[in-house]
């Protein structure tokens, strides 16, 4: 979908804030799924990996979101010509992310 969000973003043909609210419903609407069906297939198909103990379901549904939110808004931010906002935005973004993986692997240690 992120594909036809930039051409039709692009071409003017449907304007960017309906696109965006169409991104965070589909988004919501998929993170629904992810956090009804998931925690089942690790009970069926993935015996060997306990659910609970690892978190599994939560970390897929984080993983899924933010996938979709950073791949539609990023097919909308290039269709409306803003580039250096889009990389400013992903780069804090992973920036804050490799931080807390830091402070909470210090944190583990001591």
């Amino acid at each position: 979908m992120d594909g036809s969000f930039t051409y039709f973003a692009s071409s003017k043909t449907i304007p960017i804030h309906h696109l965006a609210r169409l991104a965070l419903l589909w988004t919501s609407l998929i993170a629904l799924l992810v956090l009804v069906f998931l925690p089942h297939y690790f009970l069926f198909f993935d015996n060997d990996l306990v659910a609970t103990d690892t978190n599994a379901s939560k970390y897929a549904l984080y993983y899924v979101v933010g996938i979709l939110l950073a791949n539609y808004f990023t097919a909308l931010f290039y269709s409306s010509g803003r580039f250096a906002l889009t990389n400013i935005i992903l780069g804090v973004s992973n920036i804050l992310f490799i931080a807390l993986f830091v402070f909470r692997s210090c944190r583990v240690s001591l």
